[in-house]
């Protein structure tokens, strides 16, 4: 009896042992699964995390662009406008001038000048347009008109000057201070170095 006694004792042992060795085994593989699970779960979290301060860094360069440049519009736009404001009292300042110009002495040859100019180009029956201010001097100016010609006075030139409409060659032109201190906007905002950039 002894014998299988021990027999059964070396069976129980071995069934023990080889219940040891998978239950080992099984610990293993739960571990390397665990582990692996660990890992790829990590690699996953590190992803999204990645992705997550991407997709936040990318909306916060955007919020700064947009930013900066509403900042740049708001004060290019304020330069634009102090810009603007110099310019205006600059040619309210030259139009004041130049109406002073029209009360002086001075008027009547410039007048004389631009008449010539213009019959140098019109026929002899032009209509002269001349300021209404200019009508206190009616017999001046018309004393300055080719025969056949005629003078009228008009509230479109504001400043002084003179313009004509040649009806025979269907010609307009125009010497007058309005429009000569209008032309020049145009070569201060190119000339004034009053750039906007």
């Amino acid at each position: 009896m002894p014998e299988n006694q021990d027999k059964i004792v070396k069976f129980m042992q071995a069934i023990t042992e080889h219940a040891a060795a998978q239950s080992r085994a099984v610990h293993r593989e739960v571990t390397a699964y665990k582990r692996e699970r660990l890992s790829a779960a990590e690699k996953k979290a590190l992803a999204d995390s990645a992705a997550l301060i991407d997709k936040e860094h990318a909306s916060l360069q955007r919020q700064v662009r947009l930013e900066m440049s509403r900042r740049e519009f708001s004060a290019r736009r304020h330069l634009l406008e102090q810009r603007q404001q110099m310019t205006e009292t600059l040619f309210g300042e030259a139009r004041e001038k130049l109406i002073a110009f029209t009360e002086s002495d001075r008027y009547l040859p410039f007048l004389r000048a631009s008449v010539d100019a213009i019959k140098a180009q019109a026929s002899a029956n032009t209509v002269y347009y001349f300021a209404d201010r200019d009508e206190k001097r009616a017999a001046e100016i018309k004393a300055l008109l080719p025969d056949g010609a005629r003078a009228e006075f008009t509230a479109n030139i504001t400043i002084g000057g003179v313009s004509a409409y040649d009806a025979e060659k269907d010609i307009f032109l125009d010497d007058t201070l309005d429009t000569r201190l209008e032309e020049q906007r145009a070569w201060f905002a190119s000339s004034s170095g009053l750039t906007i950039e």
